[in-house]
């Protein structure tokens, strides 16, 4: 990295950089990384693109970042768009609150029930807030959520690291494609596979599985043919979004 500062004329700010050691071995390797003689601060959890990494790949950090930050913003609009019109007040969450809970969720993507619960709580009680109904009934809130068309925001993750894949496909995005999950044709005429599916990678350890790509070719591999077909990412978005949610 040093050498590469020199030959194109950049410089790394030392003070901003950390040291993440991701690794399940119990004895870890320590060495004093440093760039132009400032010894590098090892952490634990840090930051990345707005996205919190830990040493453990747990998403709890990120987690209760963005169930912060969209609780803050909730309690913002409350205050100041309370007694606005529904259609001012569901905009408003749109346009300042949603977007903290879904900010690079391709990436993050939880899988465990607590996470996702703590995420759909912000958008419960946003509805209650848009529709002004406290009511304690059972159903109230998804009655809510169904007559304000706010999709689960566990489907919008979905859909979105689905899309994702799909632009990456066709090369929309800089996301390189693994060559050992892309199937070799056969050369026979019967028996043809469908090469728009992919190999599926079966990890060992949770951290993997629910990654990214592992997560996502089970997701995209149960997907029908004709949604396969569709070139066209807005078209391929909007069709994949209404069979999740008929689902």
């Amino acid at each position: 990295m040093v050498k590469w500062t020199k030959i194109w004329q950049m410089i790394f700010n030392p003070s901003k950089c950390y040291v993440l050691t991701i690794t399940k071995k119990r004895k870890t390797i320590n060495f004093n990384y440093n760039i132009n003689g400032h010894i590098l601060e090892s952490v634990a959890p840090n930051p990345y693109l707005g996205a919190e990494l830990t040493n453990t790949m747990s998403w709890d950090k990120q987690v209760n970042k963005v169930v912060t930050k969209g609780n803050k913003a909730l309690g913002f609009i409350r205050r100041n768009v309370g007694s606005c019109p529904e259609a001012v007040k569901k905009q408003a969450y749109l346009a300042l609150v949603r977007p903290h809970l879904e900010y690079a969720c391709s990436a993050w993507d939880p899988h465990l029930q607590k996470h996702i619960y703590q995420i759909e709580m912000v958008q419960r009680r946003a509805a209650r807030f848009i529709k002004s109904n406290y009511s304690r009934e059972p159903g109230t809130v998804t009655t809510l959520l169904e007559e304000l068309n706010l999709t689960p925001l566990e489907i919008r993750r979905k859909v979105a690291r689905i899309t994702l894949f799909h632009k990456a496909i066709h090369e929309r995005v800089a996301i390189p494609i693994p060559t050992h999950i892309i199937k070799p044709r056969r050369t026979s005429r019967l028996h043809q596979p469908n090469t728009k599916r992919y190999v599926q990678i079966r990890p060992n350890k949770d951290i993997y599985k629910y990654s990214f790509f592992p997560r996502t070719i089970r997701d995209w591999n149960k997907l029908p043919d004709e949604l396969l077909e569709i070139e066209s990412s807005e078209e391929f978005k909007t069709k994949l979004t209404k069979l999740l949610c008929s689902g």
